[in-house]
């Protein structure tokens, strides 16, 4: 319901991109609870994922 949602309101592009959030979300979560290690792998995965949504969900500027 809430994809649906979200595609009412913002571009399919946009909407896509947030599917590489949930396994980062998962991740956190399983460190907040359980006590999981936050390793530098995490880290530098969480900096990749941001990067790309960035990168896709950003309009290219005029010449």
């Amino acid at each position: 319901m809430l994809w649906v949602m979200a595609l009412a309101r913002a571009t399919p592009t946009r909407v896509a991109n947030t599917m590489t959030v949930n396994p980062i979300a998962a991740a956190l979560l399983a460190a907040l609870l359980i006590g999981e290690p936050i390793t530098a792998n995490l880290l530098a995965g969480l900096v990749a994922v941001f990067a790309g949504i960035g990168i896709a969900t950003s309009e290219a500027k005029a010449a």
